[in-house]
């Protein structure tokens, strides 16, 4: 991004990478929460032993 582009939105280059940043970071902390979600999603179906079969679920779906 040129100064001039970050002078029309009205903020400094420096403004703009710290926002980036921070906009990267927040999307990778979102990614890594997501990701702990479904594991602890997983280990407590496996240790309930309650679930359906992918082949099920993909009939079903097929037919709805």
């Amino acid at each position: 991004m040129s100064s001039s582009s970050t002078q029309e939105l009205g903020i400094s280059p420096h403004a703009f990478m710290v926002n980036a940043i921070r906009q990267a970071v927040h999307a990778v902390e979102e990614r890594a929460a997501f990701v702990a979600q479904a594991r602890d999603a997983k280990a407590e179906m496996l240790a309930e032993g309650q679930g359906y079969a992918a082949d099920d679920v993909r009939a079903t779906c097929a037919t709805a």
